[in-house]
């Protein structure tokens, strides 16, 4: 949905590539959080008509936490102590991220005219909530609804709706 030069526009870099990032979990019998903030910054070295181009910066975020309903304790992944036909595990969770490109002015003139800022940020910033139904050891579904709101409405999927908008999505997954 969010393809090329909708909600940020492509950039070419030149030079030096920086990425940090801190992550951090807690768990303590039924619940868990977890949290992770990266940020980005790439230069753009002779890029310009008079020399260097100025970097782009992008920074990501997220605050996630779970609770297992049916009194499992947490040990990275939620093992269920009751089979399927006992209902499996059950766990809620939710998580609230963004995701965020900053402005970028270009200073001094392109053929004569001032230059305006021609590569305006945009940020992502969801919420969701879900529920991740253990089945057993090898099979977990996980119901999501996902609210969304992009700062520029332009650059949106839903750009009538201010950039904001709701997304409902199930994940099936098989363990080995």
């Amino acid at each position: 949905m969010l393809g090329d030069g909708v909600f940020f526009d492509r950039v070419y870099v030149n030079g030096r590539r920086v990425r940090a990032g801190v992550e951090a979990v807690w768990e303590s019998g039924p619940a868990s959080v977890s949290s992770e903030f990266v940020s980005v910054s790439d230069e753009r070295k002779g890029m310009g008509f008079d020399g260097d181009l100025p970097g782009i910066r992008a920074t990501a975020w997220y605050l996630a936490g779970t609770w297992a309903m049916t009194g499992e304790k947490k040990h990275g992944r939620l093992e269920p102590s009751h089979g399927l036909l006992h209902g499996g595990a059950v766990e809620l969770a939710a998580r609230v991220e963004q995701l965020r490109f900053g402005d970028v002015a270009y200073p001094g003139t392109a053929f004569g005219f001032p230059t305006p800022s021609s590569l305006i940020g945009n940020s992502d910033l969801a919420a969701t909530v879900g529920v991740n139904w253990y089945l057993n050891r090898y099979v977990k579904v996980q119901p999501n609804l996902v609210i969304e709101s992009i700062r520029d409405p332009g650059r949106s999927p839903a750009p009538g709706s201010a950039g904001r908008f709701i997304s409902g999505v199930v994940r099936f997954q098989f363990a080995l």
